[in-house]
C-alpha cells in the first residue's frame, strides 16, 4: 500500500464540514464536504483540524473522530508536520496560513485565493519558490456536462 499523506484540514465550517447536513447537495453528490472526502479517500490520513471556533474543534473530534484539533495553524505545522493542507478557512488568513505551510507538499485552496490580488499573488509566488503543488478547489455543480 502507498504511504498516506497526512492532511490537516483549516476551517472546519460549511465546505469543511457542515455542509454534509445539507439535503439538496446530498441528492446529487457523494462527498460534500472536505470532511468527507478525506475521511473516503485512502491517501489521505485526516490528522487534525484547525479552527479559531471552539464548537467546530469539538465537533471534529465528536463527530469526525479526527484524533488532533488546534487553535492556531503554527501550533498544528509543528506538532503534526503534514504533507498535505486544505484551506478552507477565510480568505482573509489565507495568506498568513500558507505563510504557515513551508513544508507541506501540496496544497488546496478554496475560492476565492485570497481577499486581494496582492495576496494571491504571493501565494504563487510562495508556492513556485518553495515548489509546493497548489490547487484551487472549483466546483462546477451547475455545469450540465458534469
Amino acid at each position: 500500500m502507498t504511504e498516506q499523506l497526512e492532511t490537516i484540514l483549516v476551517g472546519f465550517g460549511s465546505i469543511g464540514e457542515s455542509l454534509t447536513s445539507d439535503p439538496c447537495m446530498r441528492q446529487h453528490f457523494n462527498a460534500i464536504t472536505h470532511a468527507e472526502v478525506l475521511q473516503e479517500l485512502t491517501a489521505f490520513n485526516f490528522v487534525a483540524v484547525v479552527d479559531p471556533s471552539p464548537e467546530a474543534r469539538q465537533k471534529a473530534t465528536r463527530d469526525w473522530n479526527v484524533p488532533h484539533i488546534f487553535a492556531d495553524i503554527k501550533d498544528a505545522v509543528d506538532t503534526i508536520s503534514p504533507d498535505v493542507a486544505i484551506l478552507a478557512c477565510p480568505p482573509d488568513v489565507r495568506m498568513h496560513c500558507f505563510q504557515e505551510l513551508r513544508g507541506v507538499r501540496g496544497i488546496i485552496l478554496e475560492k476565492p485565493v485570497a481577499s486581494n490580488f496582492d495576496d494571491a499573488q504571493a501565494i504563487m509566488d510562495l508556492s513556485r519558490q518553495r515548489q509546493q503543488l497548489v490547487q484551487v478547489n472549483y466546483w462546477r455543480r451547475a455545469d450540465e456536462n458534469l
